[in-house]
């Protein structure tokens, strides 16, 4: 299933913090969680795609081939990527 959810927090670390444990509890249910919509400070502070399921590695090659200048979306999906 699905699970919105809308969250407050004083601060992008705490967020960061929450959503950690928001992610290694959905972890043990063999999923995950990311982050849909925030403010610029708080992206800045977490990666809002969490972990990649994929190996980066497969995933780096992947993206070398088909945006060989990384001109794509560059540094908006999973963190390392453009690497």
């Amino acid at each position: 299933g699905v699970v919105y959810a809308t969250l407050s927090c004083p601060s992008p670390s705490s967020v960061a913090d929450l959503l950690g444990r928001v992610r290694r509890e959905a972890a043990k249910l063999g999923s995950g969680a990311v982050i849909e919509s925030a403010p610029a400070d708080v992206r800045r502070a977490v990666d809002v795609w969490g972990p990649p399921d994929a190996p980066l590695d497969l995933m780096r090659q992947l993206k070398r081939r088909l945006d060989p200048t990384s001109t794509l979306n560059r540094g908006r999906f999973i963190r390392g990527l453009d690497g």
